[in-house]
């Protein structure tokens, strides 16, 4: 009758440790190396690899590069401090002022203005601001392409469309500007206060036009076609490569790992295999000193086997008269001096 003896679960060796992490880190190199091969998508919905995106955008930066060397202002940008002034003005100036024109439009009572005409006019005004401010700034984005280098508008070179949208750009901004040059002249009239009525009108109608004015050349003076692209490719390649420096981080790590292993085992190694001396060791005696350190005696140290002493760390300025241990007999032996014998 055979006996059927399961199989041992040996714990992994050093060697299967190391064989596991070099496979991580192939694993780990191949994706890196594979990053540039990734398919994306272009800023106008282009499909092409992440290689060819990089070249798109070395491209790109060496053509601007080339023309700012000759001077060229057309790829500026707009400061931040910029953009923001120009969205503070529309928040606090523009809205107030609309939701004003707007409120008298519903009739809202201001002695009681909780009431449903001043949430109407309010997201009226909303709707008003906003999407005014949206249209000018998305058409001035638009017109970008028709900028010479001195970052003025080339009206001779438009386009059909880009004329289109030039006369609807002036047409928003003067709408708004007659609608608040009216709604303050007539507030003036009521009040028969016709000059002063007519220099407010004149202030307010100018300062919309102004702000509005201001969206739309903001948008328009902020870059150029071309920068817009490289700043899209920029981002695309610069999320990728972090991926690849990610993967190639944790390949050395894994390496490293690998690196411990073997100088752990090497030093391992190197302790079992020394040869082991009984007796205390230290580096101002010689191991024939160590051996017979006992006083003199004749015959037979000991008839028994020798048990080591165990090992003790001492300062290195220790003298040699402390280092004298009798040797160490075993347990059954009837005495430990060999005078006595």
């Amino acid at each position: 009758m055979t006996h059927f003896n399961p199989p041992i679960n040996l714990p992994p060796t050093p060697a299967d440790s190391i064989e596991g992490l070099v496979t991580q880190i192939k694993g780990l190199r191949y994706r890196a190396e594979r990053v540039l091969d990734t398919p994306v998508t272009g800023p106008r919905g282009q499909q092409l690899t992440l290689a060819e995106a990089q070249d798109r955008a070395k491209m790109l930066g060496d053509a601007i590069d080339t023309e700012e060397a000759h001077g060229s202002q057309r790829h500026r940008g707009v400061s931040r401090a910029a953009k923001v002034l120009i969205l503070t003005v529309v928040a606090v100036i523009d809205f107030p002022i609309m939701l004003w024109l707007v409120s008298s439009v519903f009739n809202v009572d201001w002695s009681n203005p909780m009431r449903l005409p001043l949430a109407i006019s309010v997201v009226v005004s909303l709707l008003a601001t906003g999407g005014a401010a949206s249209a000018l700034y998305h058409l001035g984005h638009d017109q970008r392409q028709n900028k010479n280098h001195r970052r003025q508008l080339q009206v001779r070179q438009l386009t059909v469309g880009s004329k289109i949208s030039m006369v609807g750009v002036a047409l928003l901004v003067v709408l708004i500007a007659t609608a608040m040059f009216v709604r303050v002249w007539t507030e003036g009239l009521l009040s028969s206060l016709n000059n002063l009525a007519l220099v407010l009108a004149l202030l307010v109608s100018v300062v919309m036009l102004i702000s509005a004015w201001l969206v739309f050349w903001i948008a328009f003076r902020d870059g150029s076609p071309e920068q817009g692209d490289l700043a899209y490719y920029t981002r695309l390649v610069q999320r990728h490569l972090r991926v690849q420096r990610d993967y190639e981080d944790s390949a050395r790590e894994l390496e490293d790992q690998i690196d411990l292993i073997n100088r752990s085992t090497s030093r391992y190694l190197q302790q079992a295999t020394a040869p082991r001396h009984p007796g205390l060791v230290h580096p101002g005696l010689a191991h024939s000193d160590l051996v017979h350190s006992g006083p003199a005696h004749s015959g037979p140290v000991h008839s028994g086997p020798v048990f080591p002493v165990p090992r003790r760390a001492l300062p290195p300025d220790t003298p040699p008269a402390a280092l004298e241990t009798p040797l160490m007999t075993s347990p059954d032996s009837d005495s430990t001096d060999p005078s006595s014998a």
